[in-house]
Parts: structure tokens; C-alpha cells; sequence
């Protein structure tokens, strides 16, 4: 959990640019220069770089910037020699690149990612400490007056305000306007007092190196903090000012959190509204997630102590990335990992992968081809029709629809009884089982060509025949039975 609170006595605001020589984050690659190797500075640093104290230096090659200095030691010494001249030697290049602003927020102390960045500049509550005399110093000051609480070199030594004023025209603070004094408050008796009269301008200064750095939107609807120059993901809960005090405000907001490493939080005076408010940013990658979850225990625990709400937002889901993909991802990517797994153990239950492919490519085939146009499969349809004939197939018979419509009719006159119809063979299924009138009919022919002719499945059939068939060809069958 990283907290930060606005506090009436103020803060403690470090500088941390460390411009040292020894120091190994301060060369690419890490390589630190050694005994008799080569040192290269970018053609521009605008800064000062400062050689370790009691420090005896000797370098092949030193190849200086148009600008900057190089601070020598009082006790050391740096020695140039041309030993490993013509041997293949180690060079180490130089990875600052200046100048340092006094109103960059990342040159301050303050990781809390809650914090605006106008509030992590120093203010008139604030304490600046430098570092101590045995490191290099070099800043470049605002354009726009800004006054502070009081000055430190190190943790212990407090600069003057004359001695300050006299330290502004040394080389720590070439090329800088005179900007920085002492406000002499000592203590805010109503409101925190952190922003001063210019503020805008001051704003204008520190959004003109932050905003640059914004990069990409994080969330779905971002946040417009005062006092901060890209858009803020997370979330704010807001309440009355004359409820409840800042300093009280975060005592509940450190009870809270205090278990809670997902989270940054700040309690501040609203600038511009008459409210307090917490604002709390998520540790790591965007979720939304965790800030949500800290926004509902905060709300419930502020309502348990009976503090009025104004307002609680949060910023909705991550954008990070593409947003379709991290829609559909999951949506489709869960069953491409359960079809993987599934090919994986085919071999397992005795499917071999070449069945498999086969069987795929006459899916394939099939679907694409479709039932070919002469095809020996197809279907019969019948249908209710009024005058009680079902059409099987075929156009070509129906000019001897009547002939046949007239023979049915007179075969059930000749001798059957009313009712009765001919034998239907389903084409389908070609019964040769033949009623007894049919059979003596056949049979000359039969003999003469040993086969049984079927009914003509072009012609149309009465459905009271066909009925009339099938029963008398199962009471044919059951007598000869």
C-alpha cells in the first residue's frame, strides 16, 4: 500500500538525480570506467557529473560534451595515459542525458502514483532536501516563483534563506532564474495551503515535460483530476469538507488500506470544490479490479462512521491492448486449447490423425459439393391432396392420369367390394409379396421372364387404393400362411 496524505505541517521532498561517477545506473550497459579504459560523454549532458572523492582515475581516452562540467574531487586525482593505446581497450559511455527541472515530478522523492503531479512538486508546507555535499547537484530551476518551507543539504544541515539566495548563482544552478524562496509558514490554520496564486503557470511548466509521458489510455472512462496532466485511472470517493478533517480522513483511509499492497492512495483538499477526497490508484498493470474493491470497503467503512458520500467513481475496464482481442480472446480462445487438447488424446483412445483427416475432408467435400444432381438416393413425398391422389414422381405420366384413374374404378366394380383398391408397393421398399389376383395374372410372365413386376411408381396412386392394398395384400398373406 502506498499512501500519501496533505498534510497542514507539510511533506519532506527528496531530490533524487544521482549524477556520480561510481555509480553503475549512470553508464550504458552498466560498465563503470576502469583502470586505463575509455570514457565517452554524449556530445550534450547539461548537467554536472561528479568524480568520486579521494579517487585516483587514470584513463586511456576521455571524450568530453560541448556542455555540462565534470566536478573534480578535492582529494583525488585523474591521470590520462596512453599504456593500452594501440590494444583493443574497454570504453564505458556516459547514459544521463540532462537538463534535470525542478518541476519534473519523477526528479522528486514520491512514488505514490495517487499523488497529482502538481502536488509532487514542492510547495510552500514542503521541506526540499537536497543531497549531501559529497554528490553532485544540478538543477534547473522553474520559470514561475515557487516558494517552499525551508531548504536541507542531507538529512541534518538547514540552509539559510540568505545562504540560499547566494547558492541559486553557483554552478548547481547556472542558466536558472532566481525562482525559489522561503514562504516562512510554519503552520495552515484552516486549509492546506500547498498551491500557490501562479499555480496555473506553474501547472502549464510541469505538463509541458509530464504530458509527453501519458502514453497510452489505461481505462474505459479516465478520471480529470485537477492538478494532474494526463488522464487518471482508478478512482475517487469525494465528501464534505466540514464533515470530517484531511488528517482524520486518512487515519480511516490508512486503517483501510493498511493490509492492501495492490493499491496507491491520497488524501487530499479538493482544489477546486469544497470537498476532501481519496484518490486511489492500482499498483502494477491496470485491472480495474482492485481499485473497485478499494473504492466499496472504503465507502462502507465511511458510511459505518456515518460520513456523507458526495461522490465515488471508478474507471471501468483496462484498455490495454486491443479491445476486441481482449474480448473474443477468451471467448474463443478457451475452446481452441480444449480442441488441442482433444487431438492430443486421440492417439490415446485409437483414433490415428490420418482417419481423423479423412474424416474432415469428406465433411469438407460434402458440404462444399452438396447431394450431387443424379443422385441415386431421393425422397418420396406424399401429400393430403383434395381429390385424395398422392403424385410420387415424374411429369411424364400425367397424360395417362385418366386412363388409370378410370381403370382403378373399374376394378373395384369388377369385382372387389367398395373400398377395396389395388396393391401398393412402397418404391422404397419393392415388396415382391403379390395379391393372389396378381399372381395369376403374373404368372405366364413370370415364367417367361423369371422376374415380378413392380407397381409403376410414375403414375399417380388413389390414397384409398393404396390403402385398400396393403390390407388385402396382408389377408392374401395371412391365408397362405
Amino acid at each position: 500500500m502506498g499512501k500519501s496524505e496533505c498534510w497542514r505541517v507539510g511533506e519532506n521532498k527528496y531530490w533524487l538525480p544521482e549524477l556520480e561517477w561510481s555509480k553503475g545506473d549512470n553508464w550504458i550497459n552498466g560498465i563503470k570506467p576502469e583502470s586505463n579504459s575509455r570514457v565517452v560523454f554524449p556530445l550534450e549532458i547539461y548537467h554536472s557529473v561528479g568524480l568520486p572523492g579521494n579517487s585516483h582515475l587514470q584513463l586511456t581516452e576521455i571524450e568530453l560534451s560541448r556542455d555540462g562540467s565534470l566536478l573534480l574531487s578535492r582529494d583525488g586525482t585523474l591521470q590520462m595515459s596512453d599504456s593500452n593505446k594501440n590494444s583493443r581497450e574497454k570504453s564505458s559511455v556516459w547514459k544521463l542525458k540532462g537538463p534535470f527541472y525542478w518541476v519534473d515530478p519523477q526528479n522528486w522523492g514520491d512514488s505514490n502514483k495517487a499523488v497529482p503531479d502538481f502536488e509532487r512538486i514542492p510547495c510552500s508546507m514542503d521541506t526540499v532536501i537536497f543531497p549531501d555535499k559529497n554528490h553532485a547537484l544540478s538543477i534547473t530551476l522553474p520559470n514561475t516563483n515557487v516558494k517552499v518551507k525551508q531548504i536541507k543539504i542531507g538529512q541534518e544541515e538547514t540552509i539559510d534563506e540568505w545562504r540560499w539566495h547566494s547558492m541559486m548563482t553557483g554552478r548547481e544552478f547556472r542558466n536558472s532564474p532566481l525562482t525559489i524562496s522561503y514562504s516562512g509558514l510554519q503552520y495552515c490554520e484552516s486549509d492546506c495551503i500547498c498551491k500557490p496564486e501562479n499555480s496555473e503557470e506553474l501547472l502549464a511548466e510541469i505538463c509541458k515535460i509530464q504530458a509527453p509521458r501519458c502514453g497510452q489510455l489505461q481505462c474505459e472512462f479516465p478520471l480529470q483530476i485537477k492538478d494532474h496532466c494526463c488522464n487518471y485511472c482508478g478512482g475517487r470517493v469525494s465528501v464534505p469538507s466540514e464533515t470530517i478533517s484531511v488528517s482524520k480522513l486518512g487515519e480511516i483511509a490508512e486503517e483501510e488500506f493498511k493490509n492492501n499492497k495492490d493499491i496507491y492512495w491520497h488524501a487530499r483538499f479538493a482544489s477546486d470544490r469544497p470537498e476532501l477526497e481519496i484518490l486511489i490508484a492500482e499498483r502494477g498493470i491496470y485491472s480495474g479490479i482492485k481499485s473497485q474493491e478499494a473504492i466499496d470497503k472504503l465507502l462502507r467503512r465511511l458510511m459505518a462512521k456515518g460520513i456523507p458520500i458526495v461522490e465515488a467513481t471508478s474507471t471501468g475496464a483496462p484498455l490495454t491492448g486491443s479491445v476486441l482481442g481482449n474480448t473474443l480472446g477468451p471467448m474463443f480462445g478457451i475452446p481452441i486449447i480444449i480442441l488441442l487438447i482433444i487431438l492430443l488424446g486421440l492417439p490415446y483412445f485409437g483414433y490415428s490423425y490420418t482417419h481423423v483427416v479423412s474424416v474432415w475432408r469428406d465433411a469438407y467435400g460434402t458440404v462444399r459439393e452438396g447431394i450431387p444432381f443424379h443422385s441415386d438416393d431421393g425422397f418420396a413425398r406424399f401429400e393430403n391432396l383434395p381429390e385424395g391422389h398422392v403424385q410420387l414422381s415424374g411429369q411424364s405420366t400425367l397424360d395417362d392420369f385418366s386412363d388409370n384413374v378410370q381403370q382403378d374404378n373399374s376394378g373395384i366394380s369388377g369385382g372387389q367390394n367398395e373400398g377395396e383398391g389395388k396393391r401398393f408397393e412402397n418404391p422404397l421398399y419393392r415388396s415382391t409379396r403379390k395379391s393372389p389376383a396378381e399372381q395369376e395374372t403374373l404368372s405366364d410372365n413370370n415364367h417367361e421372364s423369371g422376374e415380378q413386376s413392380i407397381i409403376n411408381i410414375d403414375l399417380p396412386v388413389s390414397l384409398t387404393q393404396l390403402k385398400k392394398k396393403v390390407y388385402s395384400s396382408q389377408d392374401t398373406h395371412i391365408d397362405s400362411d
